[in-house]
Order: C-alpha cells, then sequence, then structure tokens
C-alpha cells in the first residue's frame, strides 16, 4: 500500500495528532534541534501505517530519548561531539567507515557505509564503546539536524530521506558476528527515532554468505524498510547509476568522484557549517542546521494530498531560503 501520499483521510489523522500533541505539551520541553512540524509528524504516522495510537506512542517515546540519551540528552550531546568533527573519527572512519557523500537523481544525500572495512577490535583499540555509540547517535541526528535541510534548501524542495549504499565487499561472518549487537541497536534506533528518514537502500558486493546474514537481519526491519531494499554481488554499477549521478558517486563505486582527500562529507551541509554551528552553540540560532524548506507548511490547513518531498518553491523563495543560509542571525534563545 501507498503510505506516502496525504489523502484527505489521513489529513485528518494528522490533524487528530497535532492537536494531541499540543494539548499534552508533548514537545515543551524539547530540545529543538530540529522541527516537529506537519511532516515530520507525518514520518511518525507512515511508520505506523497512520494508526493515530501508535504513532503517538512511537513519537511520545522518541521525545523521552531525546531528553535523556546519554543521560544528557541529545542537545547537549550533539553540542559536545560535533559528528563531523570529534577527536576520534578519523580513527573510526578508518574502522567503522559511514559518511555522507552529495546527492542522487533526487536530491537525497547519499549514505556510503563500507561495512568490508569494518574492524571492531582495532575501532575499540582508538576509541571506548561508549563513545563510539555517541558517535553513531550525532550522526544519526545530523541527518535530520544539517543534511536534509541543507540538500532541501539547494534544491528548493522538501527532501526529507536518504539514499543509502552499503558495500559489502571483504565483508565476512565472522565480520558480522562482531559488530552484530552494536548494528541490532543502531538499526533499532534509526527506526524508532528516525523513521521513514531512509528512501531507498541499496546493498552491494553481498557474498554468498550474506543470504545468512540477511536470514538473521530481515525479520529485524520493518516490512516497510524492507521493501525499499535491493541487493546486488559484483553487478551493481547499473543499479547505482540509475539512482546517482556518475560524479557524485565515488570512483571505488563506479562513478566519476575523486574528491581531493577522499569522498566524505561532500555536501551542500558543510557550507558555512563551521560559522553556523559556533553560532548555536553561541546561542546566536536556534539550530545547527540551516531552515529546512516546507517546515513552516501547514499541510492540514491547505487541505491538498501531498506526495512525499513535492512541496516546491518558486525562484524567489529558493533566493530567501539560500540567503537566510548565509546570513548571521541574530541572538535567538535556545529552548532548554
Amino acid at each position: 500500500m501507498d503510505w506516502d501520499t496525504l489523502t484527505p483521510q489521513r489529513l485528518q489523522v494528522l490533524e487528530q495528532l497535532k492537536r494531541q500533541v499540543q494539548e499534552e505539551q508533548l514537545l515543551k520541553d524539547e530540545q529543538h534541534l530540529v522541527s516537529f512540524d506537519d511532516h515530520t509528524l507525518a514520518r511518525f504516522l507512515r511508520a505506523r501505517s497512520f494508526d493515530l495510537k501508535d504513532a503517538h506512542a512511537m513519537l511520545a517515546a522518541c521525545v523521552e530519548w531525546r531528553r535523556t540519551v546519554e543521560g544528557k540528552g541529545l542537545t547537549t550531546l550533539y553540542k559536545e561531539m560535533d559528528p563531523f568533527d570529534f577527536p576520534e573519527r578519523k580513527h573510526v572512519s578508518q574502522h567503522w567507515p559511514m559518511y555522507f557523500h552529495k546527492t542522487d537523481k533526487f536530491g537525497r544525500p547519499v549514505n556510503i557505509q563500507a561495512f568490508g572495512s569494518i574492524n571492531v577490535g582495532e575501532l575499540f583499540k582508538g576509541i571506548t564503546p561508549e563513545r563510539h555509540w555517541q558517535s553513531i547517535i550525532v550522526n544519526a541526528e545530523s541527518l535530520i539536524a544539517e543534511v536534509l535541510p541543507a540538500v532541501s534548501a539547494e534544491r528548493g524542495q522538501h527532501i526529507e530521506q536518504a539514499m543509502v549504499i552499503i558495500d559489502l565487499k571483504g565483508f565476512s561472518l565472522s565480520q558480522f558476528w562482531q559488530m552484530k549487537s552494536l548494528a541490532q541497536r543502531a538499526l533499532y534506533a534509526s527506526q524508532n527515532y528516525y523513521p521513514e528518514t531512509m528512501g531507498k537502500l541499496i546493498i552491494i558486493n553481498a557474498p554468498v554468505t550474506f543470504t545468512a546474514i540477511w536470514k538473521f537481519i530481515k525479520p529485524l526491519i520493518h516490512e516497510r524498510t524492507v521493501s525499499k531494499v535491493e541487493i546486488y554481488s559484483s553487478n551493481y554499477k547499473e543499479a547505482l547509476l540509475a539512482q546517482i549521478p556518475a560524479e557524485n558517486l565515488p570512483v571505488s563505486l563506479g562513478g566519476q568522484c575523486s574528491c581531493p582527500g577522499g569522498c566524505s562529507n561532500a555536501g551542500p551541509w558543510m557550507d558555512g557549517r563551521t560559522e553556523r554551528r559556533a553560532q548555536w552553540i553561541a546561542g546566536q540560532r536556534a539550530r545547527p542546521g540551516v531552515p529546512w524548506v516546507g517546515e513552516d507548511v501547514d499541510l492540514v490547513a491547505q487541505s491538498k494530498s501531498y506526495n512525499v518531498g513535492t512541496i516546491q518553491l518558486d525562484e524567489a523563495e529558493i533566493e530567501a531560503v539560500k540567503a537566510q543560509q548565509s546570513q548571521t542571525p541574530s541572538a535567538v534563545p535556545v529552548s532548554a
């Protein structure tokens, strides 16, 4: 079933969820790294097939997690640990390589995860398990706090999902068992606290042994997510290029991109980021990312059916977003 289209009936459910959230003041003390706007609420509803009770419970659990995660809350954690520049990042990238790189043909950020290069034993020689888990959390948060808003601003269109590539070249069963529990934990966080943010997952270089691995993993994944998965062995190039422009795909994956210093975290979210983050930490802006296109749109009031990612801005609005992105904001109080 197509859950992406907001039909009149689903808009009514969205209105009910908004009313509940407001009446219960569910987000009163929410730490506003991101906006819990109509699009965000709709993601939670889609993740629970527009079942109001289930979506509300999911949202409430997410908000509580954001307030208490790691005993300090997500805002504090995100200030203490920059997902793109923390002391152990180079070491982590060598032994647990996962990064964002440019965008696909639909404007979605591309997230590349080289599972074949994961070495848990070497990883924990340079970072504690606790710190590594925190790096996974802030990396997940960066998608909705900075990456998606930036690609939306660049395209002038609300984009709320990423394109994910998992490269299994060199991946073995022994590696899987080493990372299994951590992968389960990360998968749980992704599905429950960042629902509906993956548009497509392409698994490449899948070895023969992946059949056994997939048999273990598949039951842990929501059926909507499973429907977005494509699995290839070494014949993946055509599938990737159907989704991603060659100039945006690393040479190592069959594309034409060879960024100076390596294809890691190249994208519009990095433009002006150092200044934005400093301003946010200093309390001079409400959030670390740029405004998310469409976050001020009242989907219910407009009484239309929107398909995911189809709110389009005209040229003047696009320029206004870009201007706002480049300006130094005046002091803005940050919610506690």
